[in-house]
């Protein structure tokens, strides 16, 4: 037999209400309409399904053991349709986003307001961390995509897109005010009480080098975890660093720190959306890039 799969859906809610009328209300439809695909459907099955009473629609044993059949089978459609449209729209969906501070502050905050604004029934999980910590959980499936500043370690397993750029900027507290009309380099820096990030983050790799590259050596009086804290150690004297522009532009403007004046060239870093490549790209990770650029 090759019977429309839209009697059984009607049969179903016959059957589910107990009323022709209520059914045809619920499925938005005519009771002749219904009426007449029960008909046909009863036709086609060569059996009576229903017996109309004042009680409303009542089921036959054949209808009985068609509706133990049908009932699991429409239920399952009905929730596989009500999935896949809550994907398409993106309801109930979670994306879990790993970022460096750096990239928080310097790229995601500007833009996650439109994003919401453009899909407003996602939900975002932000897990922070350093650069190497958010790429091990990308590799790991535990994030869906990383956001992180350069230098990274390459890696064919992930793609990565420059968004913007890093511009660090020397920071001193109020107590290096007598430096604010100098003009420092890598040799006079050397000479001062720095802060920096850890020994295992890729932002001390960076300046480790710079450092090497003029014959002198990184190593910071206080290393912090991660690039938020720099801040503060700062705006308590402890020494000088260099922070991004973005994480210090507040403190700038109220006069709580200096910025202090840098002679030798600081290579800018740059922040990436960094993909896996070991899985395929959801719908909504796809619209969710989109709207973040």
């Amino acid at each position: 037999m090759n019977i429309n799969f839209e009697y059984y859906k009607i049969f179903y809610y016959v059957a589910k209400y107990k009323q022709f009328t209520l059914a045809a209300k619920v499925l938005m439809t005519s009771q002749p309409s219904i009426t007449r695909s029960i008909k046909n459907l009863e036709h086609d099955l060569g059996c009576e399904l229903f017996k109309r009473s004042t009680k409303g629609a009542v089921l036959t044993p054949e209808g009985e053991l068609l509706l133990s059949y049908i009932e699991p089978a429409c239920k399952t459609i009905f929730k596989s349709e009500e999935v896949l449209s809550d994907k398409l729209n993106f309801k109930k969906d979670t994306l879990f986003i790993g970022s460096t501070e750096t990239a928080i502050h310097g790229f995601l905050l500007d833009k996650l307001e439109g994003v919401k604004a453009l899909l407003p029934n996602i939900q975002i999980k932000i897990v922070c961390g350093s650069t190497l910590s958010v790429l091990d959980k990308l590799k790991a499936n535990q994030i869906d995509l990383a956001v992180v500043t350069t230098p990274y370690p390459e890696s064919s397993s992930y793609s990565a897109l420059p968004v913007c750029s890093v511009d660090d900027r020397l920071i001193g507290g109020l107590k290096f005010q007598s430096l604010a009309d100098a003009e420092l380099d890598f040799q006079a820096l050397s000479k001062l009480p720095l802060i920096g990030l850890a020994e295992d983050t890729m932002s001390f790799q960076f300046f480790n080098t710079l450092f090497a590259e003029h014959g002198l050596s990184f190593n910071p009086d206080i290393e912090v975890a991660t690039a938020d804290l720099l801040l503060p150690f700062i705006k308590k004297n402890l020494g000088v660093g260099f922070i991004p522009k973005s994480l210090a532009s507040t403190a700038l403007d109220r006069g709580e720190v200096l910025q202090l004046s840098f002679r030798d060239e600081i290579p800018r870093r740059e922040i990436c959306l960094v993909r896996s490549l070991a899985k395929p790209e959801s719908l909504l990770l796809r619209q969710f890039i989109e709207a973040l650029l």
